[in-house]
C-alpha cells in the first residue's frame, strides 16, 4: 500500500515527518467529511424551513379567515344591538310620556276632589 514516494519521504525526512504527514492527511480527510456533513445539514435545514413556512402561511390564511368571520359576526351583532337600543329608547320615551300623563291625571283628579296644590 505504501507508494514509492512515501518510502522516499520516510528515508529522506524520517519516520516523524511521515507520521506528521499521515496525521495531516487524516485531518484533511476529516475536515472534508465534516464539510460534506455540514452541507447535508444545511440542505435539510433549508427543506425544513420551506416546510415550516408553508405551515405558517396556512396558519396565516386560517387566522385571516377567522378575522373576517369575526368582523362579520361583530357587524351583525352591532346591527342587532342597534335595533334593541332603538326599541329601548322608544320604550323609555313611551314610559316618560305615560309618567307625564299620569302626573297630569293625578293633578286633575286632585282638582276634581278639591285638593289644593301647594
Amino acid at each position: 500500500m505504501l507508494s514509492v514516494g512515501m518510502i522516499q519521504v520516510v528515508r529522506e525526512l524520517g519516520l516523524t515527518a511521515a507520521v506528521v504527514i499521515g496525521v495531516l492527511g487524516i485531518c484533511i480527510l476529516m475536515v472534508k467529511s465534516m464539510l460534506k456533513q455540514q452541507d447535508n445539514l444545511i440542505q435539510v435545514a433549508a427543506e425544513q424551513v420551506k416546510s415550516w413556512q408553508a405551515v405558517i402561511q396556512g396558519f396565516e390564511k386560517h387566522l385571516e379567515s377567522m378575522n373576517v368571520a369575526n368582523r362579520e359576526y361583530n357587524n351583525q351583532n352591532n346591527e342587532a344591538h342597534k335595533y334593541q337600543r332603538e326599541e329601548h329608547i322608544k320604550q323609555l320615551e313611551t314610559s316618560n310620556e305615560l309618567l307625564v300623563q299620569a302626573k297630569e291625571i293625578t293633578t286633575a283628579l286632585g282638582r276634581i276632589n278639591g285638593y289644593k296644590q301647594g
